[in-house]
């Protein structure tokens, strides 16, 4: 606490820490008409600076002997008579500080200390929210009180009383009973710890009383007198003290983040103090906080005060319900006292998000940096505004005091990196690629970055150096084994586009690793450049990659999902003429887009022409040949017999369970094995291979490798020897025989 006498008690000050007797020595006066002593000079203790200290020696009998001076009366023991402590703001802010950075972890400004109106305001922010609240002092006879009141934030969920309730209570000094905050006992602390250490002993303080609280000079000040009467609190503080008495049970429940206890001890006290401005508001913010009726709580709200007067509660309300110039009135009704810079930037900077018109976004986000320019977070928000609206020189000059306003060199590196990835997506590479230049001049081993050159060196028309880049942020991110997913793309695609080695390329898109966002398009990539060079194995097995990935969903757009989806089917349809890959390409297409006509038609059309191919074809025989696949459970004769005596109607449909099984439990022992046993039954060979192959060249395999390693093996002879027209089919699945048998050697 900013004002609390009582000595911290994870840093006592020790008699070393006080300055001796005879460097701050204590002298003779004459207080209220009887001899004393008083400090020479201000002594400094803990984060308090004790200014004034006068004791009375009661039960002197004159003439009095003075030549022995202090050493002769410092036994004695008196009476406090005066106590004038102060603080400097900065030395209570940096105080505050250590304790709230364990609380807020990520607290980039303040606490800011300064006198508001007969209070003491506290301030604090992070880089997206922030909060400030004031102490008002209640005088007491015996301690120091304080209320909690006018606490308003933008960030944090919750009301912010809650929050500025549980910040005082992390300080571990003084007791709070709701919001009423007290440190007992004060001038008795002060002359315990400092007296005697001088050697002089501690004084009576019965009688004494605090007079004034104030801030002069950049000091806080508190003032104890002898037998003084405390001055009256006036209006403002006996509101808050009337109102704090009320709700002292909802405002504990609050501080403990029990929001329904809260909201019902706050109902109760508006049954006693009806319309209650701030009971309602505070139940609104609750409403807020707990998604509740938007309209039911804007009409609890209004019952009492204006909703364009009860502050940024108000603005969420009112914005929520589509009243703009309502939410906007709100807006700067409660800020047009706000002192706390952080917090003002932060408001407008959400009436920027909450609005969906760009000119008053920008309006917004201009405001917002006027009020706090050094705020990380609104002139990001501000920089992107402008780069989307074509103001490259505006979203540069952000850019620049982004980098200025950082501390450190990884923080500069990391605010023009940020910067320059906005104005690389916005289309500005001339200025994007400076930025990235500038971010690496600080960390220049960063791979987003190098990544980020490359890009903008890319579309610059500068492909030779966007390859080097790409080749350095690949070998950074291999020396720390680590991924570039986005650089192996982008090298695989200067291959085919400006070298055309197609080979190198196809190399290079299979190195993207699974799950990366970038997989999708590299498993496109990949079948088409297949096709070119005549691969139709090849690229069938890529689109058939590519529709594992769509089907398990990672970083997968629907729409390009789509469209990748359509190009394999037209692949199978027109090149290889498989009509059961066409149809199942557009089956997962039709999932994603039911609703598309295009993607619907053409899946009508592939459902017809398989159908109209399983028509002339007779139902196949089961054959005494073992299966290519082991079943899924071993040794399961019963089992085995009862696939084989299935309808090709009723393969399918278990054929299709097992994919649904096999993408919520894509690592469960044997459903891969036992999906490729009923794929090979129903004629579709070629994807049970693409099924296993892909999975082991995944790293997806079973526990045994023994039986997946045969079953590819089997399906290699199968298709080999099936393999029509030129024989590179053939001598592709005979390359790949000789690749899985040697492994099944090593298994």
């Amino acid at each position: 606490m900013p004002v609390s006498t009582e000595l911290p008690t994870d840093s006592p000050v020790s008699a070393a820490e006080v300055a001796p007797a005879r460097l701050v020595p204590l002298r003779l006066c004459v207080t209220r008409g009887a001899l004393g002593l008083e400090l020479a000079e201000p002594v400094a203790l803990g984060p308090l600076r004790v200014e004034r200290l006068a004791l009375g020696l009661p039960g002197l009998k004159y003439p009095v002997d003075l030549s022995g001076g202090v050493r002769s009366f410092r036994h004695r023991r008196g009476a406090l008579g005066e106590l004038t402590v102060g603080a400097a703001l900065v030395e209570l802010e940096r105080w505050l500080a250590e304790r709230w950075r364990g609380v807020l972890a990520t607290l980039e400004r303040g606490p800011e200390l300064w006198w508001q109106e007969g209070a003491l305001a506290v301030g604090l922010a992070e880089r997206e929210r922030a909060l400030a609240f004031e102490l008002r002092w209640i005088p007491e006879p015996h301690a120091l009180r304080f209320v909690v009141q006018g606490a308003r934030a933008v960030g944090f969920s919750g009301p912010a009383l809650g929050h500025a309730l549980r910040l005082l209570d992390s300080l571990g000094q003084g007791v709070r009973q709701g919001r009423i905050w007290s440190v007992e006992g004060s001038p008795r602390a002060i002359a315990t710890e400092l007296l005697p250490s001088l050697g002089v002993r501690t004084p009576a303080v019965a009688g004494v009383h605090p007079i004034a609280l104030e801030v002069r000079g950049g000091q806080l000040l508190l003032k104890w007198e002898r037998d003084a009467v405390p001055p009256e609190p006036d209006a403002a503080a006996l509101r808050a003290l009337e109102l704090a008495r009320l709700t002292v049970e909802a405002d504990d429940a609050l501080a403990r983040a029990e929001l329904d206890a809260a909201r019902g001890g706050y109902l109760v006290a508006l049954e006693t103090a009806p319309r209650h401005p701030e009971l309602v508001r505070l139940l609104a913010e609750l409403d807020v906080a707990t998604r509740a009726g938007t309209e039911a709580a804007l009409g609890l709200l209004t019952e009492s005060l204006p909703a364009t007067a009860s502050g940024l509660v108000g603005m969420e309300l009112l914005a929520g319900l589509g009243d703009r110039d309502g939410a906007l009135t709100a807006l700067e009704f409660a800020l047009q006292h706000e002192r706390f810079a952080p917090l003002a930037a932060l408001a407008w900077a959400r009436w920027a998000e909450l609005t969906t018109d760009l000119g008053e976004r920008a309006l917004a986000l201009d405001r917002a940096v006027s009020a706090c320019p050094a705020s990380a977070h609104v002139r990001s928000a501000r920089l992107a505004l402008r780069a989307e609206r074509g103001d490259i020189e505006g979203a540069v000059a952000d850019g620049v005091h982004l980098e200025a306003g950082a501390r450190g060199t990884q923080a500069k590196h990391a605010a023009l990196r940020q910067a320059a990835s906005v104005i690389l997506a916005a289309g500005f590479v001339h200025q994007a690629g400076r930025m990235f230049e500038r971010a690496l001049r600080y960390v220049p081993e960063d791979i987003e970055a190098t990544v980020g050159l490359a890009e903008a060196l890319r579309a610059t028309g500068k492909p030779g150096r966007a390859a080097t880049l790409y080749a350095r942020a690949v070998e950074l991110a291999q020396a720390r084994e680590q991924q570039a997913p986005a650089a192996l793309l982008a090298l695989a695609e200067l291959c085919a586009e400006r070298e055309r080695d197609l080979p190198a390329a196809i190399a290079r898109a299979r190195q993207v690793p699974v799950g990366a966002k970038e997989e999708l398009r590299a498993r496109v990539l990949e079948g088409r450049w297949r096709a070119l060079l005549g691969d139709e194995a090849g690229a069938s097995l890529a689109f058939a990659r590519l529709r594992d990935v769509v089907e398990r969903g990672v970083g997968v757009t629907p729409e390009l999902a789509v469209d990748a989806l359509l190009e394999a089917a037209r692949f199978e349809r027109e090149v290889t003429g498989d009509r059961a890959a066409t149809e199942r390409h557009l089956a997962v297409a039709l999932r994603l887009a039911p609703r598309s006509e295009r993607v619907a038609t053409a899946y009508r059309q592939a459902a017809a022409a398989l159908a109209a191919q399983r028509r002339q074809v007779e139902p196949p025989v089961p054959s005494p040949e073992p299966s290519p696949c082991p079943p899924s459970a071993p040794g399961d004769a019963a089992a085995a017999q009862e696939r084989v005596e299935l309808t090709e109607a009723e393969l399918a449909a278990r054929a299709q369970a097992l994919e649904a099984a096999l993408r919520v439990r894509p690592d469960e022992p044997g459903l891969a094995l036992e999906l490729a046993t009923l794929l090979t039954q129903l004629g579709r060979a070629e994807e049970a291979y693409a099924l296993l192959a892909g999975r082991w060249e995944d790293g997806v395999t079973d526990p045994e490798r023994r039986p997946t390693l045969t079953a590819l093996c089997r399906l290699a002879t199968r298709l080999r020897d099936d393999a029509p027209g030129s024989g590179a089919e053939a001598a592709l699945y005979a390359e790949a025989l000789v690749r899985w048998e040697r492994e099944l050697a090593r298994a």
